[in-house]
């Protein structure tokens, strides 16, 4: 059961994200979010919410860890600007006025990542997906500069480790291999890409983000999340695609151990 929504009214949005869906925290908890959802909480009383703030949005974010949570601004009071602060402190991904139009102006927000490792690092605990201290610092390598290399092995190399060892380790935690993060990375990459830019070609990104060619970006989105780019095209939030990707990824097998 999730905690009252003090202060707060609480809505779901949708692709095209153009109609609200007001629901009470009990229809919430028992509702089932399709993938591309969002959550936004209202303030209705800026006071209450800030006391509730602190149980309501990391449950909301338990409950529902593929629907990432925005908050709605109803004025720029103290107040308010204060459960502005605390709800980034608490993942909120974006903030926005009652004056803005949902789609348009959350677009940004949701489609640039501060620091990846941290997030979705940060987001793998909600899985309940256990990262050894040891391979914290590999990954956050991964995420912050898969863009730069071709393969995980040039990544690894450079920074003195040999990827033989590394998957073993990986193995060892019962998490994927190296190579399937690297990928998982740059498909990410290319995934917020698409989100931000839904006017923009895939042969265009692909050639930004350094594929070979649009065939090869759409096999890595393929691979990863089981999608073709279209269906994330005019959706938000990456927090559905990782969702996905930790469900395909533990239905493959493991990669041997050399």
């Amino acid at each position: 059961m999730l905690p009252p929504a003090d202060g707060f009214a609480i809505y779901r949005l949708v692709p095209p994200y153009e109609l609200r869906q007001e629901l009470s925290a009990e229809k919430l908890a028992a509702s089932r979010l399709p993938h591309g959802a969002l959550l936004v909480l209202r303030i209705a009383d800026p006071i209450q919410a800030v006391d509730s703030a602190c149980q309501l949005i990391p449950a909301l974010r338990r409950r529902f860890p593929h629907v990432p949570v925005a908050l709605q601004l109803t004025s720029l009071s103290p107040e308010t600007l204060l459960l502005a602060e605390r709800g980034i402190q608490l993942r909120a991904r974006a903030l926005f006025t009652t004056e803005a139009q949902p789609y348009p102006d959350l677009r940004f927000p949701f489609t640039h990542l501060l620091d990846p490792a941290d997030e979705v690092l940060e987001w793998l605990t909600l899985r309940r997906v256990h990262v050894p201290a040891s391979l914290t610092c590999v990954l956050q390598r991964i995420f912050r500069t898969a863009g730069d290399f071709a393969t995980v092995g040039d990544l690894l190399d450079a920074a003195g480790e040999a990827e033989s060892t590394m998957r073993a380790s990986f193995r060892r935690a019962a998490l994927p291999a190296p190579r399937e993060w690297f990928r998982l990375s740059r498909a990410l990459q290319a995934a917020l890409q698409i989100q931000g830019h839904p006017e923009r070609s895939l042969s265009c990104i692909a050639h930004d983000l350094r594929y070979s060619d649009q065939t090869s970006l759409i096999r890595q989105i393929r691979h990863c999340f089981g999608l073709r780019p279209d269906a994330i095209r005019g959706t938000l939030g990456w927090e559905w695609l990782l969702d996905r990707w930790v469900t395909r990824v533990a239905e493959r097998p493991a990669d041997p151990v050399a």
